[in-house]
């Protein structure tokens, strides 16, 4: 079973629980209330698809390590989402952060094993009817000969090979 909670500010959404959880766990109720900030807790091993679908207030993810999968439309229009600790994400599936518009800095970890298809760097520009725009300046820090490589070269998604950098970790 799952739980909810907004904290006392209002400002933070506080899932707890565990297992993974189904899109009928997913309470619209929360998805009601004005929060810039979720906190997945440990124990809880997905984000069910279109958990929060145009939660546009959204801006900071924290999830636990326990998380292994975020589902296909998870994070859908969340514009404002700016930070997600994805370090232990095994799946990204489809259009996952599709619509995240100031989600431009993606870390990945050799842990992240699949990224479906426009799950990071694509937004709808309806002004040019383009279901497939890509966001302008997205960079994607991965290690090198990762599926988070693969994933920005064949999206031509700006890359930073974090293999260069190991001194620094």
């Amino acid at each position: 079973e799952f739980y909810w909670e907004l904290s006392e500010e209002g400002g933070t959404l506080i899932i707890t629980g565990e297992g993974y959880m189904t899109a009928l766990e997913v309470s619209p109720e929360w998805l009601s209330y004005s929060f810039t900030k979720l906190v997945i807790g440990d124990g809880i091993c997905d984000i069910p698809e279109e958990a929060f679908l145009y939660s546009v207030d959204l801006e900071t993810v924290e999830l636990a390590d326990s998380v292994k999968y975020i589902r296909e439309r998870a994070f859908y229009g969340c514009e404002n989402l700016k930070s997600v600790d994805l370090a232990d994400v095994y799946s990204v599936e489809a259009m996952a952060f599709y619509g995240c518009m100031a989600f431009n800095e993606i870390e990945l970890s050799e842990e992240t094993k699949e990224i479906d298809n426009y799950a990071f760097g694509y937004y709808c520009n309806e002004e040019l009817d383009d279901a497939l725009a890509k966001i302008d300046g997205v960079t994607i820090f991965a290690k090198q000969d990762t599926v988070a490589q693969k994933y920005a070269e064949e999206n031509e998604i700006a890359f930073i090979n974090l293999s260069d950098y190991s001194d620094f970790f």
